[in-house]
């Protein structure tokens, strides 16, 4: 992988309120609360209707005219410090944000996830409007010497703000612009193959872009954290499934090849569970099923896809793509289902990042929505202008 230091534009210290989630999580709601803050991200990552991918560029112009964001003299590399606690355990990870060569594509940055068409060009036509990447994609690299080189510029990077997002993740912003510090973080993945977390379809949208404009688009923004960094975690995105399902008839049908067990709470780590009608269920495929199916164990996603929703509840493809939501939130998942504006969930488990490494590494493209990395990078940290 290559990495190189850049000039980000970045909100000023005396600023708040400027972050978001990544676009891609955010709901309806809470993008409305967002927006509420003049100087909030969201006004350029989520443009909305006619004319306001325009309106959103004329808005980055003007917030770096009165010096809300304003662009580093020197090429830097942010560092991101994020603090949180998990299983009462408090916990440390540190990721930097650079310019990572993704076109021409030589292999060295590997997807993991498919993509849908829709959003890929939704990000391509608010990308190119923009004329900006307004939050980084986030990648994941091998090996301990990179999680080393990052430690040891700590030391001497600069700290420019520190903010909450989401509530229990404590962010610290540095700057790291020491020429050396660059050199010895570039050279430590120059080597390595870093996978795609985050940003399938922004990182697709940037490759096309980079196809017919090149210049500044051979490089994409992205966030890069240490897969051998025990604070990155890799959690299930669970499947809401909107139809009305009659409880009785799926539960049937799902007996004949799943055990299925009523349960009083959800595992991460023990597999699939189902909530549906107000009852929890965790279930384990039959033998005989699971050796029919068992090439898709490698894809919880792909698995639930062909087992469940198209060879039990038989939804086809476009069902499938419009009759899903996707959401790494169990309370909002189960409350769907209780205020029946879902029919039932299919809960998760968390992956062992071992295991995904191996996956993807082995070549395998898994389902969309197939993973839920935490934490993630908020949005708003860096923009940068190609």
């Amino acid at each position: 992988m290559e990495l190189k230091g850049f000039k980000p534009y970045t909100f000023s210290s005396n600023v708040k309120d400027f972050w978001s989630p990544p676009f891609d999580t955010i709901s309806p709601e809470e993008e409305l609360d967002l927006k509420k803050h003049e100087y909030n991200i969201t006004h350029i990552t989520l443009p909305r209707g006619p004319g306001s991918i325009t309106a959103s560029a004329r808005t980055f112009t003007t917030w770096a005219e009165h010096g809300i964001i304003s662009q580093l003299e020197n090429d830097s590399i942010i560092l991101l410090k994020q603090k949180f606690t998990r299983n009462g355990k408090e916990m440390e990870r540190f990721g930097i944000i650079a310019l990572a060569r993704v076109y021409p594509d030589d292999g060295s940055i590997k997807p993991h996830e498919m993509t849908f068409e829709g959003p890929r060009k939704n990000r391509e036509e608010v990308m190119r409007g923009l004329g900006l990447i307004p939050e980084p994609i986030f990648l994941i690299s091998p090996g301990n010497a990179f999680l080393d080189a990052i430690r040891a510029s700590y030391k001497k990077a600069r700290k420019v703000q520190v903010f909450k997002q989401p509530a229990d993740v404590e962010n610290t912003i540095f700057v790291i612009e020491d020429e050396n510090d660059i050199k010895n973080i570039s050279e430590s993945v120059r080597k390595q193959v870093a996978i795609v977390a985050d940003g399938h379809h922004r990182l697709a949208a940037i490759k096309e872009i980079a196809a017919t404009d090149h210049g500044g688009w051979n490089y994409a923004m992205a966030y890069i954290a240490s897969s051998e960094d025990p604070a990155l975690f890799i959690s299930g995105i669970h499947r809401i499934v909107k139809a009305n399902i009659t409880a009785d008839s799926f539960l049937k049908s799902l007996s004949r090849v799943f055990d299925t067990q009523e349960a009083r709470s959800f595992d991460p780590e023990k597999g699939f569970s189902i909530y549906i009608n107000g009852r929890l269920y965790s279930i384990e495929p039959k033998k005989d099923f699971l050796a029919e199916n068992g090439e898709y164990m490698h894809d919880p996603g792909l698995f639930v896809k062909k087992a469940i929703l198209e060879k039990i509840i038989g939804m086809d493809a476009k069902q499938i793509e419009t009759g899903i939501i996707y959401s790494h939130d169990l309370d909002y998942a189960i409350n769907m289902v209780n205020d029946r504006k879902a029919g039932l969930v299919i809960l998760m488990p968390d992956w062992d990042k071992k295991t995904f490494t191996e996956v993807v590494s082995a070549g395998h493209l898994l389902s969309q929505k197939s993973t839920y990395f935490y934490p993630k990078p908020p949005s708003g940290v860096a923009i940068y202008k190609p």
